[in-house]
């Protein structure tokens, strides 16, 4: 069912699955053709592609139905178009396959973050399978395991060749504070950062030395970019590594995922409380199943076992280079207090916020609940009744890079302005996957902070599947090529509403 309320809003009801509907559509054209052929375009049919003779029958050529294709050729981003972008617009009636055949694929993959976020690169145009044949981690386990003390010699792998690391006297807890195997997996976790950290600098090795998060959040998030200045970011999406960008998220995603198996599947695990300031960012480990109130700057590590939690953090803009949050159990509360202060934010970097349920509340500004720039987000609950709130460009928004939020389960509420649900800027990928429940999506209105040029009076909301570039010709000439933007809704009955250029 859908339905209209109130001047370029709309509102869609039902189980809403894209492109489901756009399977639909593609099957009814096709039979209201040739539902009652003749016997000699039967057997002719038989013989041949129906949609090929339909078109024959019509005079038409396939090509004539797709974009110019010198024109596309022409264009000053052409280099720069995805690959899912590209087979689209070179044959838009294959578009239905086309999107069946990711949708299958995301659906299949459900159980396994990080495939699903291998399969969201690949969308970004990096095809990258790091750990999917094997252990990507195998020859650090063996030096673990032969470690006299794999924690120490994890945070070792995670500085080497950090300057600031110098002169840094960590306190290691005793074995008998924090003993094994939950003492293996936070130092195989620290050798995971160290490796992934390594492939963040190789990624962004040709970037200007004055390209920081500060400049890339005012000029590409806030659109505050004067016209001769310098860095200028629509410049630096060809000096981006993406395969060493994914590779480390592959890295870290992978380490998360056998957290997760360690902390479910482990009998008796042992209460630990130890926090540790390092040179990227703080240490966090709590294990008791206390009510605990962190209030966290520069979050790098944290793990939570148990309790009803709320968290704070506070850092506005920079973010940190890499960032992952696992809280198992409870019913949460994140609360980003600045733009890109999420640790499912990533900017030049990484972010993954891991909670495996539990009716949690997610609360933020600009770039939060996997807001990507410039880097790779992941944002993962495993199930409740949760509610999203935030400003714009988040839940499931990158920009130069890749991002996936996963809600497994319950009934959701997503509620933000603009830029958010999947919505895929220049040279991203975004992706929203919500398995189940009765969920409503809101990309709303008021307070007015992007005013569209169709409808002054409404947002421009740009997502629920939402992809966009930055058309240059009648400005400065500096475009930017397109994203792509995805959203699945795999079960429940939903409602969904936005202003201007959303849901597809």
């Amino acid at each position: 069912m859908s339905t209209t309320t109130g001047k370029g809003t709309s509102r869609n009801m039902g189980n809403k699955i894209l492109t489901k509907f756009i399977h639909l559509v593609g099957i009814t054209l096709l039979l209201g053709l040739v539902a009652f052929p003749t016997t000699a375009m039967a057997e002719e049919m038989q013989a041949t592609d129906p949609l090929e003779l339909i078109l024959e029958k019509a005079g038409i050529e396939r090509h004539a139905l797709a974009p110019n294709p010198y024109r596309i050729l022409s264009s000053s981003t052409q280099s720069r178009q995805l690959p899912f972008f590209r087979s689209l617009m070179g044959d838009p009636l294959r578009a239905s396959y086309r999107v069946g055949m990711l949708e299958s694929s995301f659906r299949t993959r459900i159980d396994s973050p990080h495939r699903l976020i291998m399969l969201t690169g690949s969308l970004a145009g990096a095809d990258v399978a790091r750990g999917y044949l094997g252990n990507p981690f195998a020859h650090v386990d063996h030096a673990l395991l032969e470690a006299e003390d794999p924690l120490r010699l994890g945070l070792a792998i995670m500085i080497l060749d950090l300057e600031e690391a110098e002169d840094w006297d960590p306190f290691i807890p005793e074995e008998a504070t924090l003993p094994h195997p939950l003492r293996f997996e936070i130092g195989r976790l620290f050798a995971a950062i160290g490796q992934a950290n390594r492939f963040r600098e190789r990624a962004f090795a040709d970037f200007p030395d004055e390209v920081t998060p500060n400049l890339l959040l005012r000029q590409a998030i806030q659109g505050n970019l004067q016209p001769f200045e310098e860095p200028d970011y629509r410049r630096l999406f060809h000096k981006v590594e993406r395969e060493a960008l994914m590779a480390g998220m592959l890295e870290v995603t992978a380490a998360m995922e056998d957290l997760d198996h360690f902390i479910r599947t482990t009998e008796d695990l042992p209460e630990v409380q130890w926090s540790l300031d390092t040179p990227l960012g703080m240490v966090v480990i709590d294990t008791t199943g206390a009510d605990n109130e962190h209030v966290i700057d520069n979050p790098l590590l944290v793990i939570d076992v148990g309790g009803d939690d709320v968290y704070t953090f506070t850092r506005s803009g920079s973010g940190n280079s890499i960032s992952l949050l696992y809280d198992h159990g409870g019913n949460d509360h994140y609360m980003a207090k600045g733009n890109a202060s999420c640790p499912s934010s990533a900017i030049m970097g990484y972010g993954i916020l891991w909670d495996t349920g539990g009716n949690d509340i997610y609360e933020g500004e600009y770039l939060s609940q996997s807001g990507a720039l410039f880097g790779a987000s992941l944002l993962i609950d495993g199930g409740g009744n949760d509610s999203f709130s935030s400003r714009g460009h988040s839940q499931a928004f990158a920009l130069g890079g890749a991002a996936l939020l996963l809600s497994m389960g319950g009934d959701d509420t997503f509620n933000s302005l603009t830029h958010a649900q999947g919505c895929g800027a220049s040279e991203g990928a975004a992706v929203l996957i919500n398995v189940a429940g009765n969920d409503r999506y809101t990309l709303g209105n008021t307070p007015l902070i992007r005013p569209s040029a169709q409808l002054p009076d409404r947002n421009t909301s740009r997502g629920r599947g939402a992809g966009r570039g930055r058309r240059a010709d009648l400005s400065v000439g500096r475009a930017t090529a397109g994203g792509i933007g995805a959203l699945l809704d795999i079960e429940g009955d939903d409602v969904y509403t936005a202003q201007v250029f959303a849901q597809g």
